[in-house]
């Protein structure tokens, strides 16, 4: 053999091994796939929530809670345990103040980063790598769960979730120290949301199933039980309790529609353009087939991973008290319970149907599944982050509108739906949110912001403004109206009947009488600040032959208002 073919063989040899993939890197690949995964995820999450405002229960941690008290940290969020989301929310609150909500949600994305990590740890060792990969990934853009991903709130659902799965995980060790971690983590769950009292129940059925004496290991589901157990006597039990006869009885269908509703959401067969279905069509057959295979796989009595029960008992306990204290809006396709669930659907899976041959035919469906489902599940997120940039926009102008009207509204007005246009504030009083904006800033409109809104923003913003400064129309009695003809009538103008949607007339003052003919039909009388092509504020009709005072308090902006009158025959306006 030449030297020159000898070269060439060497040369070919050491391009063999270069591209040759070695065990060892093809075990790190699912890893690098799943930090990319995760870094892909975080980004896009903050990506989206960026520009949200705060939504619902948020308001309630950063404006009611203030102080370093033990309410504040004790009070129960609806009733659900919540200290360390309060923790979270007073240290952002005092550290970046409360103009944004990115610093919030930088914590609750993390969370979810780490659950899916935590999850793909939990099944690598049941069905691994590629299978917990795929696993992981689809928790990770769950679109059905836009409410959990998207909303900072949330943040103790998952921390709760997060540590319970430590806690199996810890449970694996079978020593002392596991028996130790596990403890501490069903704690940190517990203090986190309600949803470690499921752990605590999973606890206490792996303390029971365990071979070691019971007495060395019943301190795991004993101490978070007190803590918990002190708690509700001291502060959870000041809470409404939901828990009703009905929805005792119901329980059982109710954990099925949750099962259901979780496989859907898993497979990415959430009904189109729907942001939470009625009912889980599809996963009620996907769940038939599974409960098929889960017979069969007993009937041939294969083997069950050996962690079963107490993942058993975690996701029953979590669904039967999601169902004892069920309220309309809580049924089990709600976005926000979509997640936990998923979490808990893979966690089943996995216990009874653990050692999967992954063979390449099988994970390259599993592939193609999952691409189809994470498809789908993208457009549903980007969905749900639509719906909350609109609904921001509007709290945003809402609460511009209150900040304007700060020098006279009432501390104990609420922006209640019906006059705000948003649930995001339903927890907001005027007083509280008030003092609250001036010790952290405000996540408000400036005027000048209000004024480039949506039309329809600025729309209820005038409507916020009607009912908190509050601009009232009083009607004169008689004697009001003899003394006003007996003094010096100012400048009056006849204003006829409103021709158009945008027409009216601007009022050059805060104060205004207006008289009606008496032989005219009623007039009502319509007003707008900042709203442009309609008068969204309706401060009332006046009946023919009578006169009315408007009166505007002054807010703190310099935007004249303009009033229109809808009758049958002119009326009279003098300022």
């Amino acid at each position: 053999m030449t030297v020159t073919n000898r070269r060439a063989e060497r040369a070919i040899g050491r391009w063999r091994r270069a591209t040759t993939i070695t065990p060892s890197l093809a075990r790190d690949v699912p890893l690098v796939l799943l930090w990319l995964a995760v870094a892909e995820a975080i980004v896009l999450l903050l990506h989206y929530g960026s520009g949200l405002n705060f939504y619902q229960d948020e308001w309630d941690f950063l404006i009611h809670r203030r102080g370093l008290n033990l309410h504040a940290f004790l009070a129960p969020d609806n009733e659900h345990i919540s200290v360390f989301t309060a923790a979270v929310f007073k240290l952002l609150e005092s550290t970046f103040g409360m103009t944004s909500t990115m610093p919030y949600r930088v914590v609750g994305t993390v969370l979810l980063s780490g659950t899916a990590v935590l999850l793909f740890v939990f099944l690598r060792r049941r069905w691994g790598d590629w299978l917990a990969l795929l696993s992981a990934v689809m928790v990770l853009f769950l679109g059905p769960a836009w409410q959990t991903l998207l909303l900072p709130v949330e943040m103790a659902r998952v921390g709760s979730l997060a540590a319970g799965i430590g806690m199996l995980l810890a449970l694996r060790r079978r020593d002392r120290t596991g028996d130790r971690l596990a403890c501490v983590l069903v704690t940190a769950s517990v203090l986190c949301f309600s949803l470690g009292v499921a752990f605590i129940v999973a606890a206490a059925v792996d303390v029971a199933l365990r071979r070691r004496p019971w007495r060395q290991r019943v301190f795991i589901p004993a101490i978070p039980a007190a803590v918990y157990v002190a708690w509700y006597l001291a502060y959870g039990r000041t809470a409404n309790s939901n828990v009703t006869l009905h929805n005792l009885v119901a329980s059982p269908v109710y954990l099925l529609n949750a099962v259901a509703s979780a496989l859907q959401a898993l497979f990415g067969l959430w009904p189109p353009n729907t942001l939470q279905p009625a009912h889980p069509t599809w996963g009620w057959a996907i769940l038939g087939i599974a409960l098929v295979a889960v017979a069969v796989h007993v009937a041939r009595r294969r083997p069950v991973g050996e962690q079963l029960w107490p993942v058993v008992a975690a996701a029953v306990s979590s669904w039967l008290l999601a169902a004892a204290t069920y309220l309309p809006g809580r049924e089990a396709t709600v976005s926000r319970f979509q997640y936990p669930s998923v979490v808990f659907v893979l966690l089943l899976l996995a216990e009874l149907f653990p050692g999967v041959r992954v063979t390449r035919f099988r994970l390259g469906a599993a592939v193609v599944i999952a691409a189809l489902a994470l498809a789908v599940n993208l457009s549903i997120l980007a969905r749900g982050r639509d719906f909350l940039r609109v609904q921001s926009t509007l709290s945003r102008a809402d609460l511009g509108a209150l900040e304007l009207a700060r020098r006279t509204v009432d501390p104990g007005f609420r922006l209640t739906p019906d006059i705000a246009g948003t649930q995001l504030l339903v927890v907001v009083d005027a007083g509280s949110y008030l003092s609250a904006i001036d010790a952290y800033g405000s996540p408000a409109d400036g005027p000048r912001q209000l004024a480039a809104a949506p039309a329809v923003d600025r729309a209820w913003a005038d409507v916020v403004l009607r009912r908190a400064l509050p601009v009232t129309m009083r009607a004169l009695g008689p004697p009001q109206e003899a003394r006003l003809r007996r003094e010096p009538r100012p400048s009056c103008a006849t204003l006829r009947p409103a021709q158009g949607p945008g027409a009216g007339v601007e009022l050059e003052s805060r104060r205004a009488i207006i008289h009606s003919p008496p032989r005219g039909g009623p007039a009502a009388i319509r007003l707008r600040q900042f709203a442009t092509g309609s008068f969204p504020v309706d401060v009332g009709t006046l009946a023919a032959g009578t006169s009315a005072m408007i009166t505007i308090p002054a807010d703190l902006s310099q935007r004249p208002w303009f009033l229109r009158v809808e009758a049958s025959r002119p009326v009279t306006l003098c300022p």
